[in-house]
């Protein structure tokens, strides 16, 4: 009891310093723009595009260049004709000797130029399929959970990647889950590129029984949109926008004890009518906003359950899952979109208070985010 009145204590300290310091500051400008997973494809698209024009350019220029040297060397025949009364089929048939000679050059550069004619055709497919010797790599897998009866969103948290497809196709094996019966059920990720190299990854759904006092994810979610017409506008980019709703929760709600956690739903709804309640609250809170703003978040358990649970989000704006944790530390720690190796170190400095397995979710960036 002496722990969690501290706890709570020290979370209302904050929340009092929090509040007198925070002035919109979701309101602050950057510069550079949002360049998420889909931009930066399309810019890699380009510059591929470009590589092959370039490509296709120097081989006309050669030609043109081989043509040339043709045309000269018809010019000096009929001159040499004139002047040296040698007649013109012997000097062709002497050029025409010259540039055949030493291997049939001119054979080769002809199937060479229909070869290279056929970039971007089949040709070039079969090029990229021989260079592409890496199957995709699956991340974003991790355990699931939902009530009864209600829809799963199997791919929301997936990522795909591979070397050379961009359109990675994925199938998702749910033959052995049954959605209308409490338990857990296996399922299994499989990806497939063009060229035929596979990856799978393996995860479990469960299903549990709604509670008597459920409240519907429709309605905190327009809870959460009316929070977010007030704090985000349409000019920010993601990065901007998670920064707005970490500012808000941790300005917005104050830390109170609380041992509910059955439903994220429920957890939010409170945080949204009281404003006030737990880590489960906080994060609850925090993933509602970022669901109706569009921002790819993951739960986070905590491993270590030996003095309390804990719960938090892996969230990506742009260049790579990181940790968001809006909750309130007795240390004053912060944790808005930090590192695995930063979130271990506090694991490690405070006794593995919000011990966590790595190995259950995509591994976050070794540096801090890039994008303003």
């Amino acid at each position: 009891m002496g722990v969690l009145r501290e706890q709570t204590e020290a979370g209302n300290r904050f929340n009092k310093l929090y509040e007198d310091s925070y002035e919109n500051s979701y309101e602050d400008p950057y510069e550079d723009p949002y360049e998420d997973q889909e931009f930066l494809e399309r810019q890699r698209r380009r510059r591929e595009r470009r590589k092959r024009e370039e490509a296709r350019r120097k081989r006309r220029l050669r030609l043109l260049a081989a043509g040339s040297v043709c045309m000269v060397c018809a010019v000096v025949a009929v001159v040499c004709s004139l002047y040296f009364d040698v007649s013109l089929s012997s000097l062709t048939e002497l050029v025409m000797g010259e540039q055949t000679a030493g291997g049939q050059n001119t054979g080769n550069q002809d199937a060479e130029a229909g070869e290279e004619a056929t970039a971007g055709g089949t040709g070039e497919a079969q090029k990229q399929t021989a260079a592409d010797e890496e199957a995709p790599e699956i991340s974003g897998v991790v355990p699931l959970s939902a009530f009864v009866g209600t829809e799963v969103s199997y791919t929301a948290n997936l990522v795909v990647t591979d070397d050379c497809d961009p359109d990675v196709e994925v199938t998702v094996d749910t033959s052995e889950v049954n959605a209308d019966e409490a338990g857990t059920y296996d399922i299994t990720y499989t990806a497939a590129d063009e060229a035929g190299h596979t990856a799978s990854a393996s995860t479990t759904v469960t299903f549990s029984e709604k509670p008597q006092d459920y409240v519907e994810e429709s309605v905190v979610l327009e809870e959460a949109r009316e929070i977010l017409d007030g704090i985000l506008n349409d000019d920010m980019t993601q990065k901007q926008k998670t920064r707005a709703i970490y500012s808000w929760v941790r300005a917005h709600l104050s830390y109170s004890e609380s041992d509910y956690n059955e439903s994220w739903t429920n957890g939010a709804h409170i945080g949204f009518t009281t404003g006030t309640g737990d880590g489960f609250t906080y994060f609850s809170t925090t993933k509602a906003l970022l669901t109706q703003a569009g921002i790819p978040n993951i739960d986070v358990e905590k491993t270590n359950v030996t003095s309390s649970c804990h719960y938090w989000s892996l969230v990506n704006v742009g260049d790579g899952w990181y940790h968001l944790d809006a909750t309130p530390r007795q240390s004053g720690a912060t944790f808005f979109l930090a590192t695995d190796a930063e979130m271990t170190a506090y694991f490690e400095e405070y006794g593995a208070y919000d011990a966590i397995d790595t190995s259950l979710y995509p591994a976050t960036p070794t540096t801090a985010s890039t994008i303003e």
